[in-house]
Parts: C-alpha cells; sequence; structure tokens
C-alpha cells in the first residue's frame, strides 16, 4: 500500500482521510498541506487505487477495513485519531467507527450517502461498462494512471458498494460528527446525502455552494475552514513548545542540526520495506520518465521495472534462494542496473567486482561469496565461462555490451568494437535443460509482475568491498535492505530542492562503490541516470553537453581531472546544480575551482562502504571550506581519543565513530573483524577528524598515514627543582603529529601543481623524512627551491617536507585514493 504519512509521529493531534472509489490520496491534497504542520496526517491509497497494488480479489469492504487497520498498525498510528471521509470512504470510515469506536475521536463525512445503490444514469453507465473500456477512459483522464483499472472497479461495485446501507451504522455512531456537503452534487440521488445527518445522532452538517462532488478540491478552503471549525483549535502554541523543547535537546548533543536546512527533518522514520520498493513506486509515479540513459539508448521506470520483474523471474527459475549470492562484474551499463534490483526483488544478496579484475581474483571472490550466480561481459566468455563453475557457481550469464544500446549505437559499436575487441561469443551451446551458462536475455521471463513474497527490511540486500588500502586487504561489507533505505532517505531528505522527475544524475562512479548516490536514490527521485561505462574525461564532457545533468556524484579524482581539460566550459558543465565528492579527501583547490566551472556547489561529503554517505555540507551557504560537513538526520557522529576511548573536545584530533540506521551490523561471515571495528552499533572509521564549537568536522587523515615526527626537548641544565626521574622524563623524546592532507593542502595553492601526495620515509640512517610527490601540468618546471620557499612560509619547521619527487603520475585504487605504500617503495 501507498500512504502519505506527514508531520511530526507524536504530534498532539492525528488526522486519517480516506478517499472514495476511484479516487486516491491525491484528493487530499489542499488538507494534507492545510493540516501537517500542526498534526500528523495519513493519507493511504486504497486496495487498487493511486500507487497501492490492484491484486485480483473480490474487494469487500471486510477486505478494504482489513487494510486499513492493518496499515495504521504497521505506520504506528495512535489509538485516537480524527476521520476524515470523502463518497465511498464515508461508508469505509461508518464502518471503523461503530467496529472501533474506541479509536475516532471524530468523524467527518463529505460528499456521502446513506446508500449507492441510486447512482444517476451516467456513474450507472460507466460503472456497468467493459472493464477494458473503464481502464482506457481512466487512461485518457487527467493523471490517469492513478485512477483504479476496470477489475478494481466493477469488484468493489459489486461486492462492496451497491450492497452496502448504512442506515442502521449511522444511527450507531456516538462521537462527534460533521457532515460537508456540495450544493451541486448530483452524482446520487439527494435524499442519499441529506439523510446521512439526519440519522447521526447529533451530526452537524454544512452545505457549501458552487461545488459538487469533489468539494474538497472544488473549495479546499470553505472545506479546511468548515474543519477547523469543527475539530477546534489545537494547541498549536503546545505543540510548537513541545517541538522547540525536544529540539533543544537534541541540539544540545548535536550541535550541527541548528546548521540544517529548514525543510531537512533532524529524525527520519524508519524504512518499511526492501530498497527496490523505490524503484516499483517509481515505476507508477513517473511511469515514462526516462531511468536510464545509456548513449542514445532510454529506459523508461515502468519497462526498467518490467525488465527487472521479468529477470528476477528468471533467476528464481534457475534456482536462485532468498539469501543466494549474485556476482555482477559489469560497468555502468542497463543489465547492470537491471540485474541489480532483480535480484533484491528476487530476494538475492548483490555484489560487484571490477569487470576487468584478474581471474584469480574473481576465482577468490566467487568463492568467499559462496556466489550461486556470476553475470559478466561476453569479452570473457572465454576465460570465465568455465572457471567460475570450477569456483564453485551454479550458473554463469553473459551479457553482451552493446545488447542496450540504439540502433545507431549499436551498429557503430559492432563495426568498430564487437568482434574486433573479442565481444563476440565464439562457442555455440547445445541447448540443453541442465546447461549452466546463459545469454543475458535467456533469463528475461514473459512474468512482468513483481516476485512473491518480497525480502524483509532487515535481509541482507549488498555485500560491498572496501577499496585495497596500504594496510589491509578489501574487505566485505554486509549491508541490509534498512541500510540501503536508510542512506536513501538520508540523501533525499538532504536535498529538499531536488526536482521529481526532472533530475538527471551522471553515473560516472562504478557501481562497485557508488551506488548509494546513483542507483539507489535516483528512484526516490524519479532521475534519470545518465550511464557512462568508464571515465574518460572528454566522454564525460561530451556526455555532460548532451545529456545536461544536473547532479554528479563522484570521486575527487575525477573532479580533478574534469578540471584540467581545457576550455572546459564550452561543454556546458553548468547544467551541474549539485556535485558531491566522496570516496576520498577532496582538495580545498580542486573544490573552488570546480565550482568557478559549473556556477554549482561542490560538496565533500564523507562516505565509507561501512557507514554510506554519512556527512555533507549543507547546501545552503553554511558550508564551510575544508570540512566534510556535518551528518545526516539520524547520524550520530564523535570523535574518539585512541589511547583514553573518551571523546575529544572541540578542535582535537581523534578517531572518527560513527552511528546510525546506514552504517552496517559488520562484515561478511568475519566476526574478529567486525568485532574491532564495530563496537554497540558505533563504526570505528579508521579516519583521523576533529569536530569544531558548532559539529562540523575536518577530516584530517587515515591514522595509518598520520607521520609522527621527534621533537627537540631542552632541558634546563642549571635547574635543581626537579628529581631526576622527573628530569628523565621530561628529557624523553615527544612527537609531534603531522597530516599528509595539510601539507598537501599548501601544495595544491601553487598553480603548476595538478596533484601531489605526502608520504612519511625512514632513511638507512633512521631518520625520518617528509616526502612530497607532486604531478606538474603538462609545460610546468620542477623547482625544489621554490616549493621548498612556499612550504617555509605556510607551514611549522617539522611540517615541512625535506624532500620533494617529481613524477608522471600518482599510483591510485580503483576508488582514486592514493597508494602510499606504493610511494614508498619508490627509489629516492
Amino acid at each position: 500500500m501507498s500512504v502519505v504519512d506527514a508531520g511530526p509521529p507524536d504530534a498532539l493531534r492525528t488526522i486519517v482521510f480516506l478517499h472514495g472509489m476511484g479516487g486516491y490520496a491525491g484528493y487530499w491534497h489542499f488538507q494534507l498541506g492545510h493540516f501537517y504542520e500542526g498534526s500528523r496526517v495519513i493519507a493511504p491509497d486504497l486496495r487498487g487505487h493511486g500507487l497501492t497494488d490492484a491484486p485480483v480479489s473480490d474487494y469487500t469492504r471486510d477486505e478494504i477495513l482489513a487494510d486499513i487497520e492493518a496499515l495504521l498498525d504497521a505506520i504506528g498510528a495512535p489509538e485516537r485519531f480524527v476521520l476524515v471521509t470523502h463518497s465511498f470512504g464515508g461508508a469505509l470510515g461508518t464502518l471503523f467507527t461503530t467496529r472501533h469506536p474506541e479509536r475516532v475521536e471524530k468523524l467527518v463525512i463529505i460528499g456521502s450517502a446513506v446508500r449507492f445503490d441510486k447512482l444517476k444514469n451516467a456513474g450507472r453507465f460507466l460503472l456497468k461498462a467493459p472493464r477494458w473500456l473503464l481502464s482506457s477512459v481512466f487512461t485518457l483522464l487527467p493523471v490517469g494512471k492513478r485512477y483504479p483499472p476496470g477489475h478494481v472497479i466493477h469488484a468493489q461495485y459489486k461486492n462492496a458498494v451497491i450492497t452496502y446501507d448504512g442506515t442502521d451504522l449511522l444511527k450507531a455512531i456516538t462521537c462527534p460528527t460533521l457532515v460537508i456537503l456540495g450544493q451541486r452534487d448530483r452524482l446520487f440521488d439527494t435524499s442519499a446525502y441529506q439523510a446521512i445527518a439526519k440519522l447521526i445522532p447529533g451530526a452537524q452538517e454544512v452545505t457549501l455552494p458552487l461545488s459538487a462532488h469533489q468539494v474538497m478540491v472544488e473549495r479546499p478552503d470553505a472545506v479546511n475552514r468548515a474543519l477547523d471549525r469543527f475539530l477546534g483549535p489545537l494547541q498549536i502554541a503546545d505543540e510548537r513548545k513541545l517541538r522547540r523543547e525536544r529540539d533543544r535537546a537534541l541540539e544540545s548533543e548535536r550541535p550541527w542540526l541548528k546548521y540544517y536546512d529548514g525543510r531537512t527533518p533532524y529524525r527520519i522514520r524508519p524504512p518499511q520495506g526492501p530498497l527496490q520498493r523505490h524503484l516499483e513506486v517509481a515505476a507508477r509515479r513517473f511511469p515514462h520518465v526516462v531511468a536510464v540513459q545509456f548513449m542514445h539508448k532510454q529506459i523508461t521506470y515502468r519497462r526498467l521495472d518490467r525488465l527487472a520483474n521479468r529477470f528476477a523471474d528468471g533467476l528464481l527459475k534457475q534456482g536462485l534462494q532468498r539469501g543466494d549470492r549474485v556476482l555482477v562484474m559489469l560497468p555502468n551499463i542497463p543489465q547492470a542496473v537491471i540485474a541489480y534490483f532483480a535480484t533484491l526483488k528476487a530476494g538475492g544478496v548483490v555484489s560487484f567486482l571490477d569487470p576487468r579484475a584478474p581471474l584469480e581474483t574473481v576465482r577468490e571472490r566467487i568463492q568467499a561469496l559462496e556466489a550461486n550466480v556470476v553475470i559478466a561481459l561476453t569479452v570473457r566468455y572465454g576465460e570465465l565461462h568455465q572457471s567460475a563453475l570450477d569456483a564453485g557457481a551454479k550458473r554463469v550469464v553473459f551479457t553482451a555490451f552493446r545488447e542496450y544500446m540504439a540502433p545507431q549505437d549499436w551498429i557503430g559499436f559492432s563495426l568498430r568494437h564487437h568482434y574486433q575487441d573479442g565481444h563476440a561469443m565464439r562457442y555455440l551451446r547445445m541447448l540443453a535443460s541442465d546447461r549452466q551458462v546463459f545469454r543475458f536475455h535467456e533469463l528475461l521471463s514473459l512474468k512482468t509482475e513483481r516476485p512473491e513474497p518480497e525480502p524483509s527490511v532487515d535481509d541482507l540486500a549488498l555485500i560491498q568491498y572496501t577499496a585495497a588500502t596500504d594496510d589491509a586487504q578489501p574487505k566485505a561489507v554486509a549491508l541490509s535492505h534498512r541500510n540501503l533505505m536508510a542512506n536513501s532517505l538520508q540523501i533525499r531528505h538532504w536535498i529538499p530542492e531536488a526536482r521529481p522527475a526532472d533530475e538527471r544524475i551522471l553515473a560516472v562512479w562504478p557501481f562497485t562503490a557508488g551506488l548509494a548516490g546513483t542507483a539507489n536514490i535516483a528512484p526516490m527521485l524519479g532521475a534519470t541516470l545518465i550511464l557512462m561505462p568508464r571515465f574518460e574525461p572528454i566522454e564525460v564532457l561530451n556526455a555532460i553537453r548532451q545529456h545536461c545533468p544536473t547532479i554528479l556524484p563522484a570521486v575527487p579524482r575525477m573532479y580533478q581531472m574534469l578540471a584540467a581539460v581545457p576550455n572546459v566550459r564550452k561543454y556546458g558543465v553548468a547544467s551541474i546544480r549539485v556535485c558531491v565528492a566522496a570516496g576520498a579527501a577532496l582538495p580545498l583547490e580542486v573544490q573552488e575551482a570546480f565550482e568557478k566551472l559549473t556556477k554549482g556547489r561542490v560538496l565533500e561529503a564523507y562516505n565509507t562502504a561501512e557507514s554510506g554517505v554519512a556527512l555533507t555540507n549543507p547546501l545552503a551557504a553554511r558550508k564551510r571550506s575544508g570540512a566534510i560537513g556535518v551528518p545526516l538526520p539520524d547520524v550520530e557522529a564523535r570523535v574518539v581519543n585512541a589511547s583514553t576511548g573518551a571523546d575529544c573536545g572541540p578542535d582535537e584530533a581523534g578517531e572518527l565513530w560513527l552511528r546510525g540506521p546506514q552504517v552496517a551490523a559488520g562484515y561478511w561471515r568475519n566476526p574478529m573483524l567486525t568485532a574491532k571495528h564495530f563496537h554497540d552499533g558505533w563504526f570505528a572509521t579508521g579516519d583521523v577528524a576533529r569536530r569544531d564549537e558548532d559539529g562540523f568536522f575536518y577530516l584530517l587523515d587515515r591514522k595509518q598515514d598520520v607521520i609522527h615526527v621527534a621533537s627537540e626537548v631542552i632541558v634546563d641544565d642549571a635547574s635543581d627543582s626537579e628529581t631526576g626521574a622527573e628530569a628523565s622524563a621530561a628529557s624523553a623524546p615527544k612527537t609531534e603529529d603531522i597530516y599528509p592532507r595539510e601539507i598537501e593542502e599548501v601544495l595544491y595553492e601553487l598553480q603548476e601543481i595538478v596533484e601531489v601526495a605526502v608520504a612519511s620515509w625512514v632513511t638507512d640512517t633512521g631518520k625520518q623524512d617528509i616526502v612530497a610527490f607532486v604531478v606538474l601540468r603538462s609545460g610546468g618546471a620542477f623547482d625544489e627551491a621554490k616549493l621548498n620557499a612556499w612550504c617555509v612560509q605556510r607551514l611549522s619547521a617539522g611540517a615541512r617536507p625535506t624532500r620533494f619527487r617529481l613524477l608522471e603520475k600518482l599510483p591510485r585504487s580503483p576508488t582514486g585514493k592514493v597508494l602510499r605504500r606504493e610511494l614508498r617503495s619508490l627509489d629516492l
């Protein structure tokens, strides 16, 4: 079921709105907007209506009431609330009130009747029309896709509407009741309208002129005034006072909340369902909006959802069980998006792997995950089809890179790359019932409905591997649907200005690490995913010029390379309103340069596989240069002293710890590693950070990258006030913590430097050097004396590089992080 649930959950008053047959929750738009600030407002789409499923059933009154009762329990509605109804919703409200009189505080019936068998000629003819004709007529009406299909209208009219007689039920109502009628309402017999207020003891009646059956839409202000008078004044002052007290208490614990956008809530409601529901809702809200743009190929949300359902059914028919792992080795192409959502719909667990990963890495990953299915490009068929099976996979699915291309792109790719680069599968396989190797399209069944049952919100959804770092191999992070859904909601609330069905996200960040800002959030916004299978600056800029993206999530390295392209403005980068840089530290100079180019906003965000997107700067002008921002809604952050375990004070450096609904529970089948990094819901990130008094966090560096420099201590020999032990302790060597990022920020200010990385170095004599590795712009001259003089003016003595080394490029991981271990292995 789809439901609008707005306003504070603990509001002083809750109002539930029930629409009639053929309506949907949007009919209450003006009332929801009027009442939600002081009240909690709940407006469901009833069975078969709006965005709620339309199963084949009897659509009896008991069936619909059971849906309403279950929904109120599922969303935690209070024991007592105000019930506002319209048309046949009035009959449902009357039934609910007589069955649960203790729950309905007040009842409002708008445009309803005692009986519905005296429908006027036009309405009666419409309801007796063939189902296919009803569905066709509703499709042509405004927002026709939200009207119920023909089978719903026929079943509900026959089994619920025409058999209803509310005479005795209305007499049994004891709560205060208001009846609102439209003066020109001619849908039912006039006597059927007017009898309602006469049958309900003590009921008030209001007839609004110049309005017909949809009175709350035609005369919204008049209806709202009537409701205000009937419901009585809500103690808004008390409600706001309670909310302010609650907010102040929370702000004292989390000072960063004061810097939120006024439209961003401090807390989000817990997710109620699995991640793929976003796609299913988008397929109904935005059926014709382009979900995936791949070169010239466009796939709408409706088609994407159906393709995912078909592929999910194919996986289930091949024996995929709930919780089985599916290894997806695809770049950012439509098949990757289809396979991702299809696996989730089938109850499986997705894990992405770089499609270019060495064969040995693929075998290790299959064995570690005990992967049931492997999905890869046909270019790897020769080396992979048997190796994957030998490693333990049950099925291997291959897809051609050109499979979801527009005709002009398909022809061009076929002529230039398909055969020349080995994308064609050379081996013909005999058709057999027990075969284990398939083409992608062979798993697309004819079933377009969602598989049942769907996974629960606590089921495992994604195993995301961290990038290999200097001190550790990749770790398998186990993320549930709850983690992914929560992070999507947090990101959505952080960008309240986002325009549904009008945003375009450039998905150039590989799905191996960039799902949160691309495939997970796009359906919630109804945004178009512009897929880029690889990052080549000119190709990306051409895509920007052609498709005009509005949101660009990427790693800092990508922004560096884009900003370095000559005449970059001619590619239309000004269309990008929001850039989000995550995955590594973003140099301040790079951020400011890209903002100048795009006229948009570049937000540095803190993102890990374990915590999702946890911190970022506000979109408003409140952001602070150099900061990774403030925690997102429902995220807690603290800076912990590594030696004592206590919280650090403002501007004190320590390890960053995070907690929130988006934080993973641990690592895949690795309890020892989980116990090392996760403590009572807190995730110890391993990053050194500090927090200022306002709650903005600043990333200093990774713990293993901090340089500990010995500082000399001068002892006053003339002093005899200390004992020998005290003097010895005072003269013991002390160390100063140097953060490479601070040195790098200083060097980035030089225009001739494109990239820089700082690492510590221990010489043969045991002395520790600080070495700066620099990459210069084309034509730049390497002047070590100038670099040294620049650092002398801006850095303390202990933080100045002792050596400089010129490189053509820096060694980086696939996510763009500098591999300092490889720097330390270079011959100076």
